[in-house]
């Protein structure tokens, strides 16, 4: 009787951590998509803001200049963008 109440409290134990393991990583996932979401905005964002600027140099007659974006994040996600 004391070996089955061993395997039945072991199995427990083991299901517990499986099912807490399962949960953990479903959200470590949606995480990451939204991250990647982000990542994505920010990215359309850059693109459509570098074309603006290549367009006001293209019109200042600046036709074969570079774009150089840099951004910096800080600890809340916002970023701020420096064109050089």
């Amino acid at each position: 009787m004391k070996r089955k109440n061993s395997f039945l409290t072991a199995a427990s134990v083991f299901l517990i951590f499986v099912i807490f393991f399962c949960s953990t990583e479903t959200v470590m996932s949606q995480s990451k998509t939204d991250d990647r979401r982000t990542r994505q905005y920010y990215a359309a964002m850059e693109e459509e803001y570098k074309a603006n600027i290549s367009q006001m140099l293209n019109e200042k007659g600046f036709v074969n200049s570079g774009v150089n974006i840099r951004w910096v994040s800080d600890g809340y996600g916002t970023r701020i963008y420096t064109s050089l």
